[in-house]
């Protein structure tokens, strides 16, 4: 891992853990043992490391996801939906927390705001063009991947937060209304 990455992967590990206000340069400084100097090499300023935590986020917890859910070219929907899923359960609490830090930030801040819209967009548009595949009708797929998706976020936000099997439950009786 790239010391670049080293910083982003901490923020994003402190700011799940205690929210963005925690995430700054002396407390990142100081849990990896690097300089002040060191940041600056790396980002221009704090908007700098701010906006490029929010695009580590989006790939780490999107795009990654699509990439994995692609991996067999040519497969069935069925099969990508399946792996995308895998993929979501296997991410677990780590990403829950992180989501939920990601969301309330965004509550705050303008910046976080439009980059978190964006990344919702992407995960429905991605979800939708799977499911569109699974049925026949444009609204339905929308509709099942709108519900899929506030199941997970949802999930994350309830206290306690929904253990993951229990998301991934849900998650198969929404594809079920697919098949029936």
């Amino acid at each position: 891992m790239s010391v670049r990455e080293r910083w982003l992967e901490k923020g994003l590990d402190v700011l799940a853990r205690e929210g963005h206000r925690a995430v700054t340069i002396d407390r990142l400084c100081n849990e990896l043992s690097l300089t002040k100097g060191s940041f600056y090499h790396h980002f221009s300023g704090v908007a700098d490391f701010e906006a490029a935590m929010l695009e580590h986020f989006s790939y780490r917890e999107t795009q990654r996801y699509v990439e994995l859910a692609e991996a067999g070219a040519g497969d069935a929907p069925q099969q990508r939906i399946k792996r995308l899923q895998a993929a979501v359960v296997r991410g677990g609490a780590g990403s829950a927390s992180l989501e939920v830090a990601v969301r309330g930030w965004a509550t705050q801040d303008a910046v976080a705001r439009t980059a978190l819209e964006e990344i919702d967009r992407r995960r429905l548009d991605y979800l939708e063009s799977v499911l569109q595949d699974m049925t026949s009708s444009k609204s339905e797929a929308r509709a099942v991947a709108r519900m899929i998706y506030l199941v997970l976020i949802g999930g994350y936000h309830h206290l306690p937060p929904m253990p993951m099997r229990e998301i991934s439950r849900l998650w198969d009786r929404i594809l079920a209304t697919l098949e029936s």
